[in-house]
């Protein structure tokens, strides 16, 4: 029975942190433990844990309004598509007025591994070649490639 009672009560404790959250059930714990310590027929310890009730509340919310700015409550439901500037959903991956792919385009470099745009010919970290090269059968080779996968001939470093 008393098993019984034991494994019911972490259940329940469970299912709390689950609905409530990390933080929530943090404090919540936090707030029990402050309780039992007040109301122990010693006194040392309620002192200390009425110190510490009034230290976790100040700490819990500035931690509360720091999560506030960090996580922005106000994102706009709508941006301008840059191909017709028709407003069209901020989560939208492409314009549903006139179908622009609006995820942004990239190219990293091979060598520094920095992100370019789609349009770059050089890296704007280390100056590289962006361009993919061609050997002379007209097949486009991969930068890492020794031989041409198409004729085999040997390519030559950039």
């Amino acid at each position: 029975e008393e098993d019984f009672e034991e494994i019911n009560e972490i259940l329940q404790d469970k299912a709390k942190f689950e609905i409530m959250g990390d933080n929530r059930y943090i404090t919540q714990r936090s707030f029990d433990v402050y309780e039992s310590a007040a109301s122990n027929e010693n006194g040392v310890a309620g002192i200390f844990a009425t110190g510490g009730v009034g230290l976790s509340v100040g700490q819990g919310m500035a931690s509360m309004m720091n999560q506030q700015v960090q996580q922005p409550g106000h994102q706009p439901t709508h941006k301008i598509c840059p191909a017709c500037h028709g407003s069209i959903s901020s989560s939208s991956k492409f314009c549903n007025l006139c179908g622009e792919n609006l995820v942004r385009k990239v190219i990293t470099c091979h060598s520094c591994h920095n992100e370019n745009e789609e349009s770059s010919k050089f890296c704007s970290t280390c100056g590289t070649s962006l361009l993919k090269p061609v050997c002379s059968c007209g097949q486009e080779i991969d930068v890492n490639s020794k031989f041409c996968n198409n004729c085999g001939a040997q390519v030559h470093p950039i």
